[in-house]
């Protein structure tokens, strides 16, 4: 291993330093809490007696498209993706 590069045990001692101090300042490290009420595989299944309801939804947003003003995206959580 180059001399440059930190080992793993150093990168992991630095990231924990890392969040502590985001913890003490009252940061919350991981973000806000989302409520999800679907899956992406339910919403696949139910997806006509869903229609007009409003359903949250949370995932890896995997691609995005843009065409003109309009925009797409392939979003993917535990069950799939869509």
């Amino acid at each position: 291993m180059p001399p440059t590069e930190p080992n793993l045990s150093e990168l992991k001692k630095v990231r924990l330093e890392k969040l502590k101090e985001l913890q003490e300042t009252g940061i919350d490290p991981f973000g806000g809490r989302f409520e999800r009420n679907a899956k992406a595989q339910q919403i696949k299944d139910n997806f006509t007696t869903l229609e007009g309801q409003t359903v949250r939804i949370a995932g890896r947003i995997m691609s995005k498209r843009r065409h003109g003003k309009a925009g797409f995206a392939d979003l993917q959580d535990l069950t799939g993706s869509i």
